[in-house]
């Protein structure tokens, strides 16, 4: 539970890296599908791309959509690949395995037996 907050860092900090990279990676290959398409046309792409043929750019967008699953599928044969035998994530197994786990750590039970003073109970004067 106290290792949450990293992985989640992790997780959020490798996604917008992802992203980033991969934006920045369709962006070429649209870029470059463009202007070759284009000056298989005849037309020499300005610096907005505004005068691109309609049917170079169908195909520029194709190509990077393309290329958007090619990474989807890579990261999912990673996945398939290395994570394989993680299993159940938080699974906690048998109550005997909970049990030694207990016995076996007292700085965790010395933890737990320290109440907070909002959940104290009052002293009852006598």
């Amino acid at each position: 539970p106290h290792e949450q907050s990293v992985g989640g860092a992790l997780f959020q900090t490798l996604t917008q890296l992802g992203t980033a990279f991969g934006l920045a990676i369709s962006t070429v290959v649209y870029n470059a599908t463009l202007k070759k398409s284009a000056a298989a046309e005849g037309v020499t792409v300005n610096v907005d791309g505004t005068n691109a043929p309609r049917d170079a750019q169908l195909t520029a967008y194709k190509d990077a959509n393309w290329t958007g699953f090619a990474f989807a599928m890579v990261g999912a044969l990673l996945a398939v690949i290395f994570l394989r035998g993680v299993g159940v994530v938080g699974h906690r197994g048998s109550d005997a395995d909970s049990e030694k786990t207990a016995r076996e750590d007292p700085e965790d039970r010395d933890h737990d037996a320290v109440r907070s003073p909002s959940t104290a109970r009052p002293v009852q004067p006598t």
